[in-house]
């Protein structure tokens, strides 16, 4: 596991900046354009295809409304991670929420209404566990959220009320300009700070060296994994949605037998 406090200033700038062809993330700010990229694939390809149907998938096309928020925040927890050097595997009082609003604070619009708790919790908390917007209750007060993506005619993200409604309208594209302009001017920040240097390479470091031990029955992961390392005795690879002679899905008969291969194959290598 790297310390920044014993690598040089080049070495921290290259871990964050520059590719690591032998490692699975190339370019760890890089990162985010994937991330960004795909947002973008989701935008153009809405906005072209909106209301047509698909000949090759079936079902009529969306604009990406509600998926574009997610990644967004997907995204931003990322960020705002690596921005205050604190994650859940580094520090167990990690508080998301806590990251995100000093990241929102720090590089999103000064002159826009700053809710970011209640963006993270209505549309990171709702969306992404139930693909469904949250809605939240404060006293009297209900905030709910409705998400759209206007790119012409272009509409800004706004606020309204209804009797005791606010009503949070989050066009999806805004949101995502917003969160790539925060990311820019965070890049800037990173390159000419020591201490947001050291930050991102703690909070990545955590990241990159935890893995969570599962290895009781009480959780139901441990079966699947040896069920993998069964199938994987015989391939190098397996499919796992499709070819049931040769992935996961296996017949009814070879799933029945497949203890007693695993108990063949065992006594061979022991022959041998």
């Amino acid at each position: 596991m790297k310390d920044p406090k014993n690598m040089t200033s080049t070495e921290k700038y290259n871990y964050i900046f520059e590719n690591q062809n032998d490692y699975y993330v190339a370019n760890r700010f890089g990162w985010f354009e994937s991330l960004l990229s795909d947002i973008r694939t989701l935008i153009e390809g809405g906005q072209r295809l909106k209301n047509a149907s698909s000949a090759e998938l079936g079902g009529n096309f969306g604009a990406g409304n509600v998926s574009i928020a997610i990644l967004v925040c997907i995204g931003l927890e990322l960020a705002s991670a690596l921005y205050s050097g604190t994650t859940k595997a580094k520090d167990g009082s990690y508080h998301a929420d806590e990251n995100v609003k000093k990241f929102v604070e720090a590089y999103f619009p000064k002159y826009g209404i700053k809710i970011p708790l209640i963006l993270w919790d209505g549309i990171r908390n709702g969306n992404a566990h139930l693909f469904m917007p949250k809605v939240i209750k404060v006293n009297d007060t209900f905030l709910e959220f409705a998400f759209f993506v206007k790119m012409s005619p272009y509409e800004l993200s706004y606020v309204s009320k209804s009797n005791n409604i606010i009503r949070v309208h989050i066009n999806g594209i805004e949101f995502y300009r917003v969160f790539k302009k925060a990311l820019q001017n965070y890049k800037t920040s990173v390159e000419g700070s020591d201490a947001l240097q050291d930050n991102f390479i703690n909070a990545w470091e955590s990241i990159d060296n935890t893995s969570h031990e599962l290895t009781t029955d009480k959780n139901k992961i441990p079966k699947e994994v040896r069920r993998l390392n069964s199938r994987l005795q015989f391939s190098e690879e397996v499919n796992i949605f499709s070819n049931p002679h040769n992935g996961l899905l296996l017949s009814s008969y070879y799933q029945d037998k497949s203890h007693e291969i695993t108990k063949l194959i065992r006594l061979i290598s022991l022959a041998l």
